[in-house]
């Protein structure tokens, strides 16, 4: 999965954004995540399909499949929504 190299992640209080690099993105505000969406985003060039990075997710979380993939799900919507995310 694809992820577009315009933009950099920044921990801030606590919370991660995405900031960026250039002020020509037609960007729709702030995206701020958790320590799950850093590692969604960390996860994304090493994996090629939504289910192969559910797969990893859920090796590193102890949560339930069905709660990760509604997660990651939101999140690469939100993503792939600003053009972040390059299928």
């Amino acid at each position: 999965m694809k992820i577009n190299d315009q933009y950099v992640v920044r921990r801030v209080a606590g919370e991660y954004i995405l900031v960026p690099l250039t002020g020509d993105f037609d960007f729709n505000g702030i995206i701020s995540f958790n320590e799950m969406g850093r590692q969604i985003f960390d996860l994304l060039p090493k994996v090629q399909t939504q289910e192969e990075l559910v797969d990893r997710l859920f090796e590193i979380y102890d949560a339930p499949r069905e709660v990760i993939t509604e997660d990651a799900s939101a999140f690469l919507a939100q993503l792939r929504e600003e053009k972040i995310l390059l299928d």
